[in-house]
């Protein structure tokens, strides 16, 4: 699924656009919609989408005045215009893609799937970006890792990771920022991917950065208070091996 949102100050061309999609486009999803420029910023930055169908004439600026906005724009662009010689050309050179007012369902259908293509090998581009990187795989606190979500790939920086936590065949990571998203991988897989120097299996539903804990709290097992003001379990059975990583 492509999450997309529309920009047109037009409501009745944003109406028959997302009706278009809904019928021929089952793919694209509509995460929002706008027919301000301001707007239209503010919802790009909110929603995150990955695909943007943008009006280049609208009566406070131009759709091209949105991208300024997002000079390093990690989402693909579907213009739509009137007949505008001049903004087609530009277009044209820069080799983007637009559709034409009225919108055609086969242009539409041609351009979301050249939309898809690019967005797949843009994520591809990253892995492979990512494993230069990580080549030689001694993984730091550095280093990135590219965590799968169900929108595609987030390219996370490993020291911003305080912990993971189980949840069902998935796992959801806390970062230092207090923001977490939810990966399609199983938490036994980050515990074989992330470097076990920084990284102690707490609990069999938890994962903890060491460089986070803040305090260990005894009983049986006892908890552990991390830095994002959180507090996990300590599984008794790995009690002995977590004080020992602190000389206790």
């Amino acid at each position: 699924m492509i999450e997309a949102v529309i920009i047109d100050d037009e409501a009745k061309s944003r109406e028959v656009l997302k009706e278009m999609l809904g019928k021929f486009c089952p793919e694209v999803k509509i995460a929002g919609e706008s027919g301000d420029l301001l707007q239209a910023v503010h919802l790009i930055h909110e929603v995150k989408p990955r695909l943007a169908f943008l009006d280049i004439n609208m009566p406070n600026g131009s759709g091209f005045d949105v991208l300024k906005a997002f000079p390093e724009a990690n989402f693909e662009v579907i213009f739509i215009t009137a007949h505008d010689e001049y903004a087609i050309r530009a277009i044209r050179v820069s080799a983007l893609d637009f559709l034409l007012k009225p919108v055609n369902i086969r242009e539409l259908q041609q351009a979301v799937q050249r939309a898809q293509l690019k967005l797949a090998k843009k994520e591809q581009y990253n892995r492979l970006a990512l494993l230069a990187d990580n080549l030689d795989l001694k993984l730091g606190a550095h280093s990135k890792i590219a965590v799968p979500v169900s929108k595609g790939l987030r390219l996370v920086v490993i020291r911003d990771l305080v912990r993971l936590e189980a949840d069902g065949n998935y796992t959801r990571l806390f970062l230092h920022n207090k923001k977490s998203m939810l990966s399609t991988r199983h938490l036994k897989e980050y515990e074989e991917l992330l470097p076990t120097a920084v990284f102690f299996r707490a609990h069999h539903s938890h994962l903890v950065n060491l460089e986070h804990v803040m305090e260990y709290h005894r009983g049986e097992g006892g908890s552990i208070s991390l830095s994002d003001q959180s507090e996990v379990p300590l599984a008794k059975r790995r009690k002995k091996a977590f004080l020992k990583l602190f000389n206790t």
